[in-house]
């Protein structure tokens, strides 16, 4: 781990001469999301760097107002810190202007005038009058009342209950991306009154926010001590984050070769199942192939891309997130690792509530459409559920999705649009057939679309093919707790059988679904 580069690891080729500055690639742990791998250019006292940071004085005595009206501008559109700085400035240099210290150049103060939608001259404008100044005065001492409050509270908590508590708030302001509060919390934790996996867990956040403050080599150094302790070794999963923060601090000191390798070891202990956290397989992928192209390996980037987007499902499916956060909770649980088994359950848990909060939405959107069609609001009924499809697959939920074409089909089989209802109710059949290109497994919703479609083919003519839907129809609902369905299933294929003169099967299938409907309770005998 303590590798020394060789120089020729210290900078890619488009780097050098004039060509064009890159974004730098970010995306952060799943414990502590962030930005990670700036580097030390990143700080303002560098004037030059891969990221092109304009000239500025580091003495500025006459600044002027710009300095505030940067900051009363950015507020005003509830912009951070990051996202106005991102991907031209680092944080501090925004900051240094905000409060005076610094006087930004022409460059710099046209691109943050177009970023805030205003012209150089307005930021440039005195105020008139100090309200705003004030205001962020207030601000700015509220903040840090607020922070010194926090400490405070903790440094009252005894020994056995302030390391999770630490912790647990650490991991919290470093999402927030607020670091220095982050690293004085860290300070009151000693690595003399906590257990093993808690040294481990302040190992890792110390590198984090050292990271993030732009002291690459600081983060350096704590997560190499961390990797070489052998009191560490039965915290795998932790250790691998550990090693990932590592290699973006590498990358933030231009040790591309050494950020590679060991990004990529990160990608041999996911392939061996050492780290099962779809999130973190995520970071690692992209940080890997965010780091090839900008070395100009294109090939090698397009694999982890790739690598990257088989993790897609669990972004817009929160339940089978939850149910691998709930499985890593139980490993860290087996394995007496206290700290993490509460995170991750902590996770599991926010991510069901979420996943049924999605589910009970997108359900209100198909039932308002539902209860505008009883209402006898055609047009009203057949935009809303044409809202709620578009809803539904925005937000992932299949089950409902599948839902809202059957409730359209249907509306347009009523108002005899045979086509559309047709291509509807074959969408919902493919999303609800297991085995074939569907995500739901359900066989009372396939025999519902499976109804609908019956009914476009019939009006279409097509009558074998309207049978057959409605005989597989039966044949699902029967094997399912679901009368009502089943002698609807009933009725639409005794109408198709009278139809076609077949009166004495039509009877039966009415006197079925008869049969069904006296079942319900409540119906009379």
């Amino acid at each position: 781990m303590g590798e020394t580069p060789h120089s020729q690891d210290r900078r890619p080729p488009e780097y050098s001469g004039n060509s064009a500055p890159q974004q730098r690639a970010s995306l952060a742990p799943a414990l502590a999301p962030a930005n990670w791998g700036r580097s030390r250019h990143d700080d303002p006292r560098h004037k030059e760097s891969v990221f092109y940071m304009p000239h500025y004085e580091e003495s500025a005595p006459g600044t002027g107002p710009v300095g505030a009206n940067i900051f009363h501008m950015r507020r005003k559109l509830h912009l951070t810190q990051r996202q106005l700085a991102s991907p031209e400035f680092s944080i501090s240099y925004i900051s240094a202007i905000e409060r005076g210290r610094i006087r930004p150049s022409l460059k710099a103060l046209d691109v943050l005038a177009r970023r805030l939608g205003v012209t150089p001259a307005e930021l440039l404008a005195e105020l008139p009058d100090g309200s705003n100044l004030e205001d962020r005065s207030v601000s700015l001492e509220a903040s840090a009342d607020t922070d010194v409050s926090i400490i405070g509270v903790l440094r009252q908590r005894r020994a056995p209950y302030l390391a999770p508590m630490v912790l647990g708030m650490v991991s919290a302001l470093v999402v927030q991306q607020k670091y220095a509060l982050a690293g004085e919390l860290l300070k009151l934790l000693s690595p003399a009154v906590i257990n093993t996996e808690q040294h481990l867990l302040l190992l890792y956040f110390q590198g984090v926010v050292a990271l993030e403050q732009g002291r690459a080599a600081d983060a350096q150094t704590a997560l190499e001590k961390a990797l070489a302790q052998d009191e560490f070794s039965s915290h795998a999963q932790l250790l691998e984050r550990c090693r990932f923060v590592l290699a973006c601090a590498y990358e933030a000191q231009d040790q591309f070769l050494l950020a590679a390798k060991t990004f990529t070891l990160c990608t041999q202990r996911i392939e061996k199942g050492v780290i099962t956290d779809p999130l973190f397989a995520l970071q690692v992928y992209f940080r890997l192939a965010e780091l090839y192209r900008r070395l100009g390996r294109s090939d090698t980037a397009v694999t982890w891309y790739q690598h990257a987007l088989s993790r897609f499902r669990f972004v817009f499916d929160p339940t089978a997130l939850a149910e691998a956060s709930a499985q890593i909770s139980r490993q860290h649980l087996e394995n007496a690792h206290s700290t993490l088994a509460n995170w991750f359950s902590a996770r599991t848990r926010v991510l069901l509530e979420l996943a049924e909060t999605r589910q009970r939405l997108t359900q209100s959107a198909v039932n308002l459409g539902l209860t505008l069609q009883e209402l006898g609001d055609s047009r009203a009924a057949e935009a809303q559920l044409r809202q709620a499809v578009d809803f539904c697959e925005k937000l992932g939920t299949s089950r409902q999705a599948i839902l809202a074409r059957i409730a359209l089909a249907e509306l347009l089989v009523q108002r005899q649009e045979a086509a559309e209802a047709e291509r509807l109710a074959l969408e919902s059949l493919a999303l609800c057939r297991s085995g074939e290109q569907g995500v739901v497994a359900d066989d009372l919703l396939c025999g519902r679309a499976l109804v609908t479609l019956g009914d476009a083919h019939s009006l279409l003519g097509r009558f074998d093919e309207a049978e057959r839907c409605f005989l597989e129809a039966i044949e699902l609902l029967q094997h399912q707790d679901a009368d009502e369905h089943l002698a609807h299933a009933y009725v639409r294929y005794g109408a198709l059988l009278h139809e076609q003169g077949r009166d004495a099967e039509s009877y039966q299938m009415m006197l079925q679904a008869q049969r069904l409907n006296q079942r319900k309770p409540g119906a009379d005998g």
